[in-house]
């Protein structure tokens, strides 16, 4: 998020032990005593790892907040609870239903105060970064590499050394080779996905291809990328069945192309016609849409901005 960004006033998301230990981190990492100050008036503000809709409730007590005191010229909110909620009891589940509602509660309590502290020319911005799945099946695709001898562990079930292993990401996985020019190791990783993943039971979609990552622009070092289908998740378990009862009720982290994927770009201000349809959109043209916004150019940007006329 904005973990060491060169910003005015930042109260970043972070977390390492899950106690609270972590809002020293995180207090560290914020502008010099703003949190403390908005603590003041508001009481504690939430840990990294506290990331329900309640959660949610009380950061954008504290955007608010700021936003009165502080009057920034740009400014970004991160809500996580929607997130959370889908893991749990799925994608449009009565709960996370719940919950979305509660957000929308926040969003418009949040464009209330924006259009407050800047009347007729505050713009707002409503973006998702992924869409979800429902999940129905774990893959331990950890015990298939384990049981292939490519990587081993200790009795606490510590890596004590390893040839290839995964790099999960929900509804996908990348395998890193822990030397890219073994070809012997390469090949007896290839042999042993496209075994698992010609059983349909496995879940596995397709192996994608250092070469096509690359063109996808996803896990540059990767030697192969495993596309679960939809309703199968990444596992962690080191034992086998290889599929076992999900952990899971929703989840992220498909390829790009399942439509499942696909987010959520709102905006509303003074200069943004009505109840246009953008259409789809693809997600590097947002900063530029939202500098374009602010008068300013971003100079690294891959695509122009959206035509929101």
């Amino acid at each position: 998020m904005s973990v060491g960004a060169k910003i005015t006033y930042n109260l970043p998301q972070i977390w390492r032990a899950g106690t609270d230990d972590d809002l020293k981190l995180q207090r560290a990492l914020s502008t010099q005593g703003l949190e403390q100050e908005l603590s003041a008036e508001l009481g504690r503000y939430p840990g990294g790892m506290e990331e329900t809709v309640a959660e949610d409730e009380i950061r954008a007590r504290f955007a608010i907040r700021l936003l009165e005191k502080k009057h920034p010229g740009f400014f970004t909110v991160y809500l996580t609870g929607l997130d959370t909620e889908e893991h749990a009891s799925g994608p449009f589940s009565p709960k996370s239903n719940q919950t979305l509602e509660r957000l929308d509660a926040l969003v418009g309590s949040l464009r209330a105060a924006a259009e407050k502290a800047a009347p007729g020319r505050a713009t707002v911005c409503v973006v998702s970064d992924h869409g979800f799945a429902a999940v129905e099946h774990d893959v331990n695709l950890y015990a298939a590499f384990r049981e292939a001898g490519l990587f081993s562990v200790d009795k606490d079930n510590k890596v004590t050394d390893w040839k290839a292993m995964l790099w999960p990401a929900g509804g996908s996985a990348a395998v890193v080779l822990a030397d890219p020019k073994d070809e012997q190791v390469r090949a007896r990783v290839k042999g042993l996905l496209d075994k698992l993943a010609s059983e349909p039971a496995n879940g596995i979609d397709r192996i994608w291809s250092q070469e096509e990552m690359r063109q996808g622009r996803g896990f540059p070092n990767a030697a192969f990328l495993v596309s679960l289908k939809i309703g199968y998740e990444m596992a962690y378990s080191l034992s086998m069945p290889l599929i076992t009862a999900p952990s899971n009720l929703g989840m992220h982290g498909y390829v790009p192309e399942r439509a499942e994927m696909r987010s959520s770009f709102f905006i509303i201000g003074p200069h943004i016609p009505k109840g246009k349809s953008l259409g789809e959109i693809d997600m590097r043209q947002i900063a530029p849409t939202l500098a374009d916004v602010l008068h300013i150019k971003l100079a690294g940007a891959e695509m122009g901005p959206v035509p929101l006329h």
